[in-house]
């Protein structure tokens, strides 16, 4: 790019309009300030911070990685997808100590041609490999055709909706990484589930978001992401997806009135909405917050980490933290955030909890590993017949990269 690009008056009075929008978005108005109020005088709370456990507990985390695509032959894309899980015990001294699992690290590949028939054959396959089962079979048991039902006010079939699943086109790379990774970390998940050991807690680094649940259309991680919960919840397993990034608007105001109140650290609030509160912020606007079959939180566990988001069954949520008696219901939802407060102790990743960071560490390729796979399947692609040259990457070639 040209340098003098920075310096131009017209780029300047972009920039300058952009941020004008940006601001003008995020502007307070009087009902906002009184929705602001509101929220948090009936749905926040603080907590001390919890040193040493309160009770035993185990918590899990998973992640994915992967290269997207690990090598381009002609109109074919081999992608190559990560996961693994690790659960942590806590310890009365004020440690966690990593437990042992049958199996922790999963990998797969996954070729796809631009041909659009097979490709979606291709993708159907990998979702039936990764997670166990048939794809109908898993949206039956998930839950999920429920929610759709009452989002759409339509009758679906399990069948109807796997024909209905949204694949992208096998060179949109951007596409393909979110639906396989997501997939993929669920599926490490319900591998865990299904392996016997019960954790406590299990997190995932995303949220519970159901982009297509309104729509005829969907998308397969939808449906894992409910397959998860309810297995979860089946076996008395919070499975939580904690998210770096919590959508809400106005985060400023809302971190300040808080500040204010108290503390800048350890606090949490939940996002009420119609069918549990009769009531719901109106800066919310048309966000899904809390998804449909979830219930939100947005907290904070340390002053130099932002503030976080965490989706939760709404099942599992009635199940363990609601009550009828409003002080036991606060001190359910203190004891979930005590816990995930001793879990984001590590130094490495101070403030948020270090299952979810460690499972990243390991899964993640670094660039001298993503070089090693991609020599290999070329190694081995050249072994039967298939030329070297054409896996070469032009950009490279020509300047572009």
């Amino acid at each position: 790019m040209r340098y003098d690009l920075h310096l131009r008056q017209e780029m300047k009075t972009k920039l300058e309009s952009v941020v004008r929008e940006l601001k003008d978005w995020n502007y307070e108005t009087n009902v906002y300030e009184e929705d602001i109020k509101k929220l948090l005088s009936n749905y926040m709370t603080y907590f001390e911070h919890c040193k040493y456990p309160d009770h035993s507990f185990s918590m899990g985390g998973s992640d994915s990685s992967g290269d997207f695509p690990v090598v381009t032959y002609g109109d074919s894309f081999v992608y190559l997808v990560t996961a693994t899980t690790r659960v942590y015990e806590a310890l009365s001294e004020g440690r966690m100590k990593e437990k042992e699992l049958p199996i922790n690290a999963l990998l797969e590949f996954l070729w796809l041609p631009e041909d659009n028939d097979l490709k979606n054959e291709k993708f159907i396959k990998f979702f039936k490999d990764i997670s166990g089962d048939d794809l109908a079979e898993v949206i039956s048991k998930s839950g999920y055709l429920d929610l759709k039902r009452k989002a759409t006010n339509k009758t679906y079939t399990a069948n109807e909706l796997v024909n209905k699943l949204i694949f992208p086109a096998a060179h949109d790379a951007a596409n393909v990484r979110v639906q396989i990774m997501v997939a993929f970390e669920l599926c490490s998940v319900i591998s865990l589930l299904k392996s016997g050991v019960c954790p406590t807690y299990i997190l995932t680094d995303n949220t519970l978001t159901l982009p297509f649940i309104k729509s005829d259309e969907g998308l397969f991680f939808e449906v894992l992401k409910r397959y998860c919960c309810k297995m979860a919840t089946e076996k008395g397993i919070g499975f939580f997806a904690v998210s770096k990034s919590h959508n809400l608007p106005h985060m400023e105001k809302i971190e300040a009135e808080i500040l204010n109140n108290g503390s800048n650290e350890h606090w949490f609030f939940r996002i009420p909405n119609h069918e549990e509160d009769e009531w719901e912020p109106e800066f919310l606007g048309k966000r899904s917050i809390p998804p449909i079959g979830a219930i939100t939180y947005i907290f904070r566990l340390h002053k130099t980490t932002p503030p976080l988001r965490l989706d939760m069954d709404k099942a599992y949520w009635n199940e363990y933290i609601k009550h009828d008696n409003k002080q036991t219901m606060k001190n359910n939802e203190i004891q979930l955030f005590r816990d995930l407060d001793f879990a984001s102790h590590d130094q490495r990743c101070f403030g948020y909890p270090y299952p979810i960071k460690a499972s990243h560490d390991i899964v993640s390729l670094t660039k001298a590993e993503r070089e090693a796979f991609r020599k290999q399947v070329i190694d081995a692609a050249e072994r039967i017949g298939l030329s070297r040259r054409n896996f070469i990457d032009a950009s490279l070639q020509t300047g572009h990269r």
